[in-house]
């Protein structure tokens, strides 16, 4: 969950993040983030802007991390295609003692043109390389 919300880690384990920063924090569990995503030649970068929300479930001893997009938040900057439509929910319960299940759901749209080959591969390396890149965040042993 902290890697998740420290946003400014996220270029270090997420596929494709430049940058990230904070914009406004409601409260701990709140907060509306920017990010920068590089695409590959001869497609533009894009940046997205979120909406993150930590809702606990206690009974059950597990977290969801539910992430939207809200484009309208900042002004679109010139340099950079907005992606209008982004939903990530990350699903993190305990299996049992020392074991830990996440599910991660993602659904998006990159706005504006892009080549099929882009988005074969953003759709197969994306999250398997975000999984990885934050377990070896997560864990350095993971990756030697």
């Amino acid at each position: 969950v902290a890697a998740v919300e420290d946003v400014s880690s996220h270029p270090q384990w997420a596929f494709g993040a430049q940058s990230a920063e904070i914009l406004k924090n409601y409260d701990s569990d709140s907060f509306i983030y920017y990010v920068i995503i590089d695409f590959p030649f001869p497609t533009k970068d894009r940046d997205l802007v979120v909406h993150y929300e930590k809702i606990h479930d206690d009974d059950n001893c597990s977290v969801k991390l539910v992430s939207k997009s809200v484009p309208e938040y900042i002004p679109q900057k010139g340099k950079y295609v907005r992606m209008e439509a982004y939903l990530s929910i990350y699903e993190i319960s305990q299996v049992r003692e020392g074991q830990t299940q996440i599910i991660h759901e993602m659904q998006v749209s990159p706005g504006g043109k892009i080549p099929d080959w882009i988005v074969k591969m953003f759709r197969t390396n994306g999250p398997v390389k975000t999984m990885q890149g934050l377990l070896c965040y997560l864990d350095e042993n993971v990756c030697d």
